[in-house]
């Protein structure tokens, strides 16, 4: 998989949707505890293509957002870029882990599955505020 690909194909739509969000959540483009629980699980469902039966939890610090002792640990602050695009990629990484034990986590059908789940969240508008409580 080239560069340019992820580039082109995942960097690319979320710096513009993003821009986007700036505006829509007045310059706070993090997820706050609750979107960032909803929004695992959401990826978490599209990706699996079932939805996420167990407990979910916070974190902070470096700890990634990743299933651990089959608990949901999202953690909205870490990462490169943060939020949801940090959430969105290891969640992808754990969904082609567990479908696709043998092959790399940077193979090419996790870029696919990863590049699908951006166009999703994009495309769905749920980082722009739909996942808070009313």
């Amino acid at each position: 998989m080239a560069y340019y690909s992820y580039e082109k194909s995942i960097n690319e739509p979320w710096i513009k949707y993003e821009k986007q969000l700036c505006l829509i959540r007045e310059g706070n483009l993090k997820p706050n505890k609750e979107e960032a629980l909803r929004f695992a699980k959401r990826i978490y469902r599209k990706g699996m293509g079932k939805p996420w039966k167990g407990k979910v939890k916070i974190t902070s610090g470096n700890r990634y957002t990743w299933i651990r002792r089959g608990i949901l640990v999202v953690n909205p602050d870490r990462g490169y870029y943060g939020g949801w695009r940090d959430i969105l990629h290891e969640i992808s990484h754990y969904v082609h882990w567990h479908k696709n034990p043998g092959k790399k986590p940077h193979d090419a059908s996790q870029f696919r599955l990863e590049r699908d789940l951006t166009e999703y969240a994009i495309k769905s508008g749920i980082c722009e505020g739909k996942l808070k409580s009313k």
